[in-house]
């Protein structure tokens, strides 16, 4: 087989995987290249092969990898980094970006969400407000370096009004999800010694710190009683399935599957993410992530003992900081 015909096949394989609608894909292929469905037939048949201008169109309208194409036995993997070419300038545009996103998931067929993590999922954060602020005051501070944060005490003020009631609506979003998670004991790590440093720094109040702990005690009991029914949101039973990942070092990997599509996000400068599509990474992906799942515990009904302590000992860390905290500021 000549190079070129190599590239035509591997072209189509990509291109068909690709396709919203695998039925109508003609019509799909014909509205985009602005041809007639025959003409489209043709194309993809090898009688009339697609125009360099045409491959141009579809790599940029689906995301192709030409790359991937090309050097498809040297491993590469491609990603988009959309917060390199779009930087976050207000905490409304990271939102909306996330709401994007389940909006496109939302159109699929039985989605489900593999999440291995380090720390807690965003979305868990956005269950409560004062948390959710505080998250999101941090991540503007130090990742986004929003002007208006700079230098900035911690104060609902800093905030627009519709903020909370966004971010809630993705956590909702997110309970509607089938989810697989992979937890460890370091899970609320990170968010306990960014308060203890801006409490320290005089940049949170003592009462502030008080609060965004007590609410992080209520997201830690809503999702014990979440793991223990097998559910995030009663209307969508058998959601649910949380494990407890004691053995193997994992950052935050979100893999998103479906009946017709899969896609993984990875942090790199959390909480702002990469992604691809990339089918063989994404099968090694899912075997990694069943590797995680045969080395960790699951929690939940039929194993109380296990969920009881991991719980506990979340809860304890959170009750030993409140009391360090108030030691502290004495």
């Amino acid at each position: 087989m000549s190079q070129i015909d190599d590239f035509k096949r591997k072209f189509l394989e990509n291109l068909r995987l690709h396709f919203k609608n695998k039925k109508n894909w003609a019509d799909e292929l014909s509205t985009i290249l602005n041809c007639t469905k025959a003409s489209v037939y043709k194309k993809m048949s090898d009688e009339n092969f697609f125009l360099l201008s045409d491959i141009i169109l579809l790599t940029k309208h689906f995301g192709l990898s030409l790359d991937k194409i090309i050097y498809e036995d040297l491993g590469r993997v491609n990603f988009i980094a959309h917060y390199v070419t779009n930087p976050i300038h207000e905490v409304e545009q990271y939102l909306e970006h996330l709401t994007n996103i389940f909006t496109q998931i939302n159109q699929l067929t039985n989605p489900t969400v593999y999440y291995a993590t380090r720390e807690l999922p965003i979305f868990y954060y956005f269950l409560n407000g004062p948390l959710t602020l505080f998250k999101l005051y941090v991540f503007s501070r130090t990742i986004w370096k929003i002007e208006s944060f700079k230098g900035a005490k911690f104060s609902e003020s800093l905030f627009k009004e519709s903020i909370v009631t966004k971010s809630r609506l993705l956590a909702d979003n997110f309970s509607k999800l089938k989810s697989i998670e992979y937890w460890n004991s370091n899970i609320l790590d990170s968010t306990m010694q960014q308060l203890m440093f801006y409490t320290e720094s005089g940049d949170l109040s003592l009462n502030d710190a008080h609060l965004i702990l007590d609410g992080l005690l209520e997201v830690i009991k809503t999702v014990k009683e979440a793991t223990l029914v097998g559910h995030k949101n009663p209307l969508t039973p058998s959601n649910f399935e949380l494990y407890e990942n004691k053995i193997l070092h994992t950052n935050n990997h979100i893999l998103l599957r479906s009946d017709q599509y899969c896609g993984l996000y990875i942090t790199f400068d959390n909480p702002n993410f990469l992604f691809t599509e990339d089918k063989e990474f994404l099968e090694y992906t899912f075997d990694w992530y069943n590797t995680i799942e045969d080395n960790s515990y699951q929690l939940g009904h039929g194993s109380g003992h296990h969920t009881s302590i991991f719980f506990t000992s979340l809860e304890r860390k959170v009750l030993n900081l409140k009391n360090k905290l108030d030691i502290l500021t004495i």
